[in-house]
């Protein structure tokens, strides 16, 4: 899919995420759980998040592109130019969705 500039794709994917994991916490499952809480509270903020979010990647952390496609998300063509990779994931408006993909998450209650 090619939008022209980051302009069309944070008007689409008005959600934004970002997430930095220390190399000790990679590869165990914190980053999948930061998403999936992430996007129960978008699914549950009452705000208008379009078509749901999107991230960018800087182009020498490309690495991760294979874990954000496992977990959802797309490549949008454009941010190379900028020498960047632009990634989008759709969020369903119905928030029982997120939480029977992962039961361990409970909005509000501190788990």
């Amino acid at each position: 899919m090619l939008l022209e500039g980051k302009s069309a794709v944070t008007a689409r994917w008005r959600a934004t995420m970002h997430i930095d994991l220390l190399p000790a916490w990679q590869g165990s499952g914190w980053g999948r759980r930061l998403i999936d809480r992430f996007i129960v509270s978008v699914q549950g903020s009452g705000q208008d998040y379009g078509e749901g979010e999107h991230i960018g990647v800087a182009g020498e952390n490309s690495k991760v592109v294979p874990f954000y496609e496992k977990v959802g998300f797309r490549v949008v063509e454009g941010g190379e130019r900028e020498g960047n990779i632009w990634m989008v994931r759709d969020i369903p408006r119905d928030s029982t969705i997120a939480q029977v993909s992962n039961p361990d998450i409970h909005v509000g209650s501190g788990k």
